[in-house]
This record gives structure tokens, sequence and C-alpha cells, in this order.
């Protein structure tokens, strides 16, 4: 019986996570130009996604985010990985497109570089939570344009 629960629950997420997948190989695509690239990455994305679904707690945040964050982790460990310098991907794709220019700025920060929110405060003279909105800005955008509907 044990078995029966866990395999639905595996299931229930599994197809909860297949959901996002459209979303995550959007940002992916977005990202990277080489075919073999995107789906390396999106398998790696897709696979810790399952393998840490059991770490999510909707009390903590949406599972956009915790997606979000694994996406991002997996995109930096690409580019650290490869040739192509960071700044050739500051102007590249939907995301500059979508996103306010001054959000953009930071969301780049955060998510390519990996900057804390602490120290682009510091640098742009703004209190962090001012900094903090203009993250949450860029991913409500990100979110509209590339999940219109929320699966």
């Amino acid at each position: 019986m044990k078995d029966e629960v866990t395999n639905s629950a595996l299931s229930d997420n599994n197809q909860l996570l297949d959901k996002y997948n459209p979303i995550m190989y959007g940002i992916i695509a977005d990202v990277f130009e080489v075919n073999e690239i995107k789906f390396a990455v999106f398998e790696r994305v897709v696979e810790k996604a399952r393998n840490t679904i059991d770490q999510f707690d909707p009390s903590n945040g949406r599972l956009f985010l915790f997606l979000l964050k694994i996406l991002q982790q997996s995109v930096r460990d690409e580019i650290a990985n490869s040739n192509t310098p960071i700044t050739a991907l500051y102007r590249k794709g939907t995301f500059f497109d979508v996103i306010n220019g001054n959000d953009y700025a930071v969301f780049f920060d955060v998510f390519f570089i990996g900057k804390p929110i602490e120290l682009l405060a510091e640098l742009n003279n703004q209190p962090p939570e001012q900094i903090r909105k203009s993250l949450f800005r860029a991913i409500k955008c990100l979110r509209g344009h590339f999940c219109p509907e929320p699966p």
C-alpha cells in the first residue's frame, strides 16, 4: 500500500513538472544557440527537478521559482564550462525584450552572474528591498511571457 501511495505521488509530481517543461526549455533556448547544449541543459534541469521535487515546500514559494533556481544553476554551470563570455549573453534573446531595462540589469546580474542582492544594492546606491522588487518584476515578466496561464 505504501508503494502505491509513493508511486502515485511520484506520478503526480512528474505530471506537474511536465507542465513546466515547455517554459523551462523556452528559457534555455533563449540563452543558448547550439541545439546540443540546449538539450543537454534541459535534460539536466528535468533530472534535477525530478530528483529534488520532494524538497519543494509550497509554503516557501511557488513551484515556478523552485524550478527557476534549478534552471539558473544549470545555466550557470553550462556557461562556466563553455567558452562563451558572459557579456555575449547580455542583450541576447527574449529576456532583453520582455524585461524592463533597469529590471533586466538586476535580473542579469543575479541570474547569470550570481551577484548577491546586497552587493547590487550597494553598487546601485539602493536599498536591498528595491533590488528584490526589481528582480521579482523581472521574474514576473518572464513568467508572463513563457507561461501566460499558470500550469
